[in-house]
């Protein structure tokens, strides 16, 4: 399309766009409306819950899915070239139905995607294609956290990554993937808020079985630290 209208203003939309599983490209003339519709989108999501007005999906949620926004000339080129099957040029806004941490919108997350968040980190970044995937306009362990679990979704290492940041399972020797050597630096540069924010964002339905047994192994450790002062500051 080449406008989008959503009734309302800034942080007051009264109209609603539900893109569930799609994607949405404006392909514009004139200024950007990409401030605007990081707004629509950002005020839908809320604190994850997507019910707000604006831009939303009725299938993204806090933690494993959302919708991403970016310039076509930031994550596919200036000269164009395709989004979600068309063919777009570089003066286009691009919304993708996504993981949290696709900076490029390219439905996967692999290491371009750490790139970006990486310097949208070093450098004070707030868009979503430099690693502000929860929308409060800076990059940090929370944004780490959602990347982190996405990429061990995918790799099928959700698991040991887990019962690592749980601190069951603190086995360095066991974090031999690509996907648990980012989670085990992560760890080791922002600390236990890290670790719980990662915890926090397991995607369902994955989660079912790993929050029930760190409920359970969280438990056992308030009993084991009743019993005993012992260094535990490392846990949660």
């Amino acid at each position: 399309m080449k406008s989008l209208n959503i009734a309302g203003s800034t942080n007051a939309w009264t109209g609603r766009l539900d893109l569930n599983d799609n994607d949405l490209i404006v392909d514009y003339t004139g200024g950007s409306p990409l401030a605007t519709m990081t707004n629509q989108i950002k005020t839908a999501r809320g604190t994850g819950s997507w019910n707000g007005n604006g831009i939303t999906s009725s299938l993204a949620d806090a933690t494993h899915y959302a919708l991403g926004i970016a310039e076509a000339s930031d994550v596919i080129g200036a000269g164009g070239g395709t989004f979600s099957g068309q063919a777009v040029d570089g003066t286009a806004v691009l919304v993708k139905y996504t993981y949290y941490g696709d900076a490029d919108l390219n439905g996967l997350i692999n290491f371009d995607d750490y790139s970006r968040t990486d310097n949208g980190f070093n450098t004070g970044g707030s868009t979503w294609p430099r690693g502000d995937f929860d929308y409060n306009g800076a990059v940090n362990f929370d944004d780490y956290s959602l990347i982190d679990a996405a990429f061990n979704t995918q790799g099928g290492t959700l698991r040991i990554a887990l019962a690592y940041l749980d601190g069951e399972h603190r086995d360095r020797d066991n974090m031999n993937t690509p996907e648990l050597r980012v989670v085990m630096e992560h760890f080791d540069q922002f600390g236990v808020p890290y670790a719980r924010s990662f915890l926090n964002a397991v995607p369902e339905p994955t989660s079912a079985l790993a929050l029930a047994g760190v409920q359970v192994l969280a438990c056992m450790r308030r009993r084991r630290r009743s019993r005993s002062t012992g260094a535990h500051q490392s846990r949660l």
